[in-house]
């Protein structure tokens, strides 16, 4: 989210009134939850810090340890209630997200109150923890879907179908998730899982009027850097 791009590595390292632009669209789109993965540690943590408050979601990990008091937004899973009753009658269905992030110790440098441990382990503790509170499990991880060597489709008992989208914003992956009531309890009876590609996806003009000054921006600043270095060449 908050690296890889000439637009995040101009907001991250040029001062600008406008606020983070990734986590500006995020909130845009109502996000309910984004994992961290290694992206949002790339530019420090005084970076880090300075934007975790412009985000409307919570950043989930279930392996980070913090001591990091200005990190403490990252929490390790949320649960989701969804009513899904009918004529003004209340019947809530839970859904559990949890994060998990793999990340290597060399990313983490000048993170001295952040320490990761095993995604697979943290994802085990915390469906544990919660495998009774909720009626689906969601694990959003940011290297993939293998845990232990299985799709997180399986990997627990309340665990959804395994869904990944496309590289560079090619795509976005949808599972539609069915419920069946039977007695008190809701219980996860169908998953189906497909891939919205962006080049037959209308344009949100809302969207794109909202991310139009960061893009200008960040096409200015590589138009100036191109011009100096193509003066530093003459």
């Amino acid at each position: 989210m908050l690296s890889g791009s000439a637009l995040t590595d101009y907001f991250a390292t040029t001062p600008s009134k406008l606020p983070n632009p990734m986590f500006a669209m995020y909130n845009y789109l109502g996000y309910d939850a984004v994992v961290l993965g290694p992206g949002e540690l790339a530019y420090g943590p005084a970076y880090l810090t300075k934007v975790l408050p412009l985000a409307r979601f919570p950043l989930l990990s279930a392996n980070t340890q913090t001591s990091d008091k200005a990190l403490a937004a990252i929490k390790p899973y949320i649960i989701k209630e969804i009513n899904v009753g009918k004529d003004k009658k209340k019947e809530i269905i839970r859904i559990g997200i949890i994060g998990a992030s793999s990340i290597s110790p060399d990313t983490t440098a000048g993170y001295t109150g952040l320490k990761f441990t095993d995604p697979e382990a943290a994802i085990d503790a915390v469906t544990q923890k919660i495998g009774n509170k909720v009626d689906a499990i969601i694990v959003v991880k940011n290297d993939g879907l293998q845990i232990n060597g299985i799709d997180a489709a399986t990997h627990a008992k309340f665990s959804v179908a395994a869904a990944t989208p496309g590289k560079f914003g090619s795509s976005l992956s949808k599972t539609d998730l069915t419920f069946e009531k039977i007695g008190k309890k809701w219980f996860l009876t169908h998953t189906d899982t497909a891939s919205n590609y962006m080049t037959v996806t209308k344009t949100d003009k809302n969207m794109s009027d909202a991310a139009w000054p960061y893009h200008d921006a960040t096409l200015q600043h590589l138009e100036a850097t191109k011009k100096l270095a193509e003066n530093a060449k003459s």
